[in-house]
């Protein structure tokens, strides 16, 4: 006789399983991904099969499946220092967390290793950090959230690979 686990207790047991698999695991509780709703525009890109709009897609490639085309974005290393990625709204929304996704699908060294948020060009950024080079989420929590309508992520420093990127950017209030 099978035993009936009510809603509770099956995520429950579905967290112990991801966490027994090593899966790195994110909660935001009641917070909507802020990204998708934003025009996007880049600096640079690869070419059409690499814009900027791909970082808000939810698709975060496998690290070396050699498939992110259309599901990424990424620029020749020559346009990598001081890249930018600006998200717009139509209105303002409250920003406190951003979880950026390294570039990983064709070599590991296809990432940005610095960041820097603004929210307005002209003055200093609002959060700046490392990013650790490789595959997964890097959570970049400000320490407040901001109301705006434009978010600019800089990055003044890539790794070493050719064409660097981003795989996902999600945007978060809390």
């Amino acid at each position: 006789m099978g035993v009936r686990l009510g809603r509770t207790q099956r995520v429950g047991v579905a967290l112990v399983v991801l966490l027994a698999a090593g899966a790195e695991v994110f909660a935001v509780a009641d917070s909507e991904n802020l990204a998708p709703r934003a025009t996007i525009t880049e600096s640079g890109r690869h070419s059409d099969g690499y814009r900027g709009q791909f970082t808000a897609n939810d698709r975060i490639p496998a690290a070396a499946s050699r498939d992110d085309v259309g599901q990424v974005w990424c620029l020749p290393q020559s346009q990598a220092a001081g890249a930018t990625l600006v998200y717009r709204w139509p209105d303002p929304v409250t920003i406190g967390q951003i979880i950026y996704y390294g570039r990983t699908s064709f070599l590991w060294d296809e990432n940005f290793l610095e960041v820097e948020v603004y929210t307005d060009p002209e003055q200093p950024p609002v959060f700046a950090a490392e990013l650790k080079p490789g595959h997964g989420p890097q959570p970049l929590t400000l320490q407040q959230p901001v109301r705006t309508r434009s978010l600019t992520l800089r990055f003044p420093r890539a790794d070493t690979g050719p064409n660097p990127g981003a795989s996902e950017i999600r945007i978060f209030a809390t």
